[in-house]
């Protein structure tokens, strides 16, 4: 396993399925992650999951 101590990780679509995923994986490896994701509530439990080191980026849907 990879050893992320002291690294930050940016994690977009991290309220469910592969975000999620992928936020727990650097999580457990050391990570400190950010999360984004503009579905609020999704991300919110992905974040409690993860505990205090976690911090949620709120995003918002537009047109391109």
């Amino acid at each position: 396993m990879l050893d992320f101590t002291d690294h930050v990780v940016l994690i977009t679509g991290a309220g469910a399925g592969i975000g999620s995923g992928v936020a727990k994986a650097f999580h457990d490896a050391g990570a400190r992650v950010a999360l984004g994701d503009f579905r609020d509530k999704a991300l919110a439990r992905t974040a409690a999951t993860l505990g205090g080191s976690s911090r949620c980026l709120h995003a918002r849907r537009g047109r391109a």
